[in-house]
C-alpha cells in the first residue's frame, strides 16, 4: 500500500499530458475515443486554470479545483464540493492532480493504475514526442514570421501610398511652375512692351509729349512694375517648393522600394518557414506511423501525440495539409 501510495505521488508528480498518457495506456482498451477526448479536454482544461504553471503543472489547489470540477457541470454547494474534493485528493495534500481527478472520475482501480504497464519502447515514444514538438515549434515560427510578413506588406502598401502622394505633389509643384513662369514671362512682355512705347515716344512728337514719355521711361526703369515684381517673387517660391517637392518625392520613392523589398524577403521567409513546419508535420506523422506499426506501443500514448498533431495542423493552411 506504502508502495503504491509512492507510485501515486510520482504519477501526480508528472505534467499534466504525462498524466493523461500514463491513464490512457493503462485504460486504452477498455474506453472508447470518446473518453480519450474527454480527457484531452479535462487535461487542457486543468493546464489553463493552473494560472502558475500552466503545462508544467501537475495539480491544482482547492480553489482551482473547484473552478474546474464547476466548469464541468458540477454545481455543488461550498461542503459538498470539499467532500467530493476530500474524496478525490487520494494522498490527501490538499491539491487535486490530474490522476487523483480521473481515478474519482472514471472509479478506476488507483492500485491497477499506478501498476499498470507502459509503453516497452519508451525511446522511440520519446523521440515522437520530440518530432511532435518540433513540428509545433516550427509551425509557431511560420505563424510569427507570416505576421511578420503581413505587417511588412502593410507597411510596404503604406510606403507605396505615401510615394504616390508625394509623387501627386511633385506633379501639382511642377505644374504650379510652369504657370507661374508663363505669369512672368506676360509681365516681362508687358514691361517691355511699354518701354518700347515710351522709347518710340521719347523720340518722336512735340516737345512736351517727348518729354513727358522720357519721365515716364526714366520711372519705370529705376525700378520694375508691382506685378512683375510678384511675378518674379512667385516664380521664385514655386521653383523652391517644386525643388523640395522633387527631393520628397524622391525619398519617398527610395523609402517605398526598401520596403517593398522588405516585405519580399518577409515573405519569402515566411513561405520557407512554412514549407520547413510542413515538412516536419510530415516527418512527425510518418515516424508515428511506424511506431504504430509495431508491438508494444503505447496506444494510449500514440493516441495523444496524434491528437496534438492534429490540434496543431489547424494552424497549417489547407492547401499544406492543414485542417478545419
Amino acid at each position: 500500500m506504502s508502495n503504491d501510495m509512492e507510485k501515486l505521488a510520482r504519477l501526480s508528480a508528472l505534467v499534466y499530458s504525462d498524466q493523461a498518457k500514463w491513464f490512457l495506456n493503462a485504460y486504452f482498451e477498455r474506453f472508447d475515443k470518446d473518453m480519450y477526448e474527454k480527457v484531452w479536454d479535462y487535461t487542457n482544461k486543468m493546464v489553463e486554470i493552473d494560472e502558475k504553471r500552466g503545462k508544467e503543472g501537475c495539480e491544482l489547489q482547492e480553489l482551482y479545483a473547484h473552478r474546474f470540477l464547476e466548469h464541468f457541470g458540477e454545481t455543488l454547494t461550498v461542503s459538498e464540493m470539499r467532500k467530493v474534493l476530500r474524496d478525490i485528493d487520494i494522498d490527501n495534500n490538499k491539491n487535486v492532480s490530474l490522476s487523483e481527478f480521473l481515478i474519482f472520475n472514471y472509479k478506476v482501480d488507483w492500485h491497477e493504475l499506478v501498476n499498470a504497464a507502459q509503453s516497452d519502447n519508451k525511446e522511440e515514444i520519446d523521440e515522437a514526442v520530440r518530432l511532435v514538438q518540433q513540428a509545433m515549434s516550427s509551425m509557431d515560427i511560420a505563424r510569427e514570421a507570416r505576421a511578420a510578413a503581413s505587417k511588412a506588406e502593410t507597411e510596404a502598401g503604406q510606403a507605396a501610398q505615401a510615394a504616390r502622394t508625394a509623387e501627386a505633389a511633385q506633379l501639382k509643384a511642377e505644374a504650379a511652375v510652369k504657370q507661374a513662369l508663363a505669369e512672368l514671362e506676360a509681365e516681362e512682355k508687358a514691361f517691355s512692351d511699354r518701354k518700347s512705347g515710351l522709347e518710340a515716344k521719347s523720340e518722336t512728337g512735340g516737345l512736351v509729349s517727348k518729354n513727358k514719355a522720357k519721365n515716364e521711361l526714366q520711372q519705370l526703369l529705376a525700378e520694375d512694375p508691382l506685378p512683375l515684381q510678384r511675378a518674379k517673387i512667385n516664380q521664385g517660391a514655386t521653383v523652391r517648393a517644386a525643388q523640395k517637392s522633387s527631393k520628397a518625392a524622391a525619398r519617398a520613392s527610395e523609402e517605398a522600394e526598401a520596403a517593398a523589398q522588405r516585405a519580399r524577403d518577409a515573405t519569402a521567409a515566411a513561405d520557407a518557414a512554412l514549407q520547413e513546419a510542413v515538412d516536419n508535420f510530415k516527418t512527425a506523422e510518418e515516424f508515428l506511423e511506424e511506431v504504430k506499426s509495431k508491438p508494444g506501443s503505447g496506444k494510449g500514448s500514440i493516441w495523444w501525440i496524434e491528437r496534438e498533431l492534429y490540434e496543431a495542423k489547424k494552424y497549417l493552411p489547407q492547401s499544406k495539409g492543414g485542417i478545419r
